[in-house]
């Protein structure tokens, strides 16, 4: 962080980037931490979003502190998505060895039914990998995880209706998928 204090121009800028700096790296390592769950990345993500800062420091330097902080956010959760997107986290594999036991065969199953269901799971797995990583990371919070709408919206800078909204549209794309399948 020295390195980029250091590259101020004037004392002004110095002391005002400090104090955004005292003020605000908490708050920028939280947010990502509650994000990513990793204390290196929500430090890497937060040193990023003051790179970005200084970098352009001429800009932002006009706003006010509470403004920097709304920004920074943004600026965080956004950061943290990408570094989500780019591990490739999103990625579900189909994993067909492990079936669920309620579809497992036995006397008293009758069998084609059982093949049915589990070739509408086999369908399913492959609509959710052709959605795109937003939608992917919408689906596994609220279903693999189980976070409510509300929780989900405040990680993700969304509101809970913006939340109920997309999960409303990706349902309706699931069935139109499955329904193609069908065809």
């Amino acid at each position: 962080m020295l390195f980029l204090m250091m590259s101020f121009e004037n004392e002004q800028d110095y002391v005002s980037f400090q104090k955004l700096y005292k003020s605000t790296v908490r708050l920028f390592t939280g947010v990502a931490f509650n994000i990513l769950h990793n204390h290196e990345d929500a430090e890497d993500i937060a040193y990023d979003t003051y790179c970005m800062f200084a970098e352009n420091y001429d800009i932002y330097r006009k706003k006010t502190l509470s403004q920097m902080k709304r920004l920074g956010t943004v600026v965080v959760k956004n950061k943290c998505l990408n570094l989500i997107k780019r591990r490739n986290i999103m990625e579900m594999p189909i994993d067909y060895d492990n079936v669920p036991e309620e579809l497992l065969v036995d006397e008293k199953t009758d069998i084609l039914k059982d093949y049915l269901k589990l070739e509408r799971i086999n369908e399913l797995k492959s609509a959710i990998l052709e959605l795109s990583d937003y939608e992917k990371l919408l689906i596994e919070l609220r279903y693999d995880i189980g976070l409510k709408c509300s929780t989900i919206g405040k990680q993700l800078g969304l509101s809970e209706r913006k939340v109920l909204n997309d999960l409303g549209y990706i349902k309706k794309k699931l069935k139109k998928t499955l329904n193609g399948y069908n065809s």
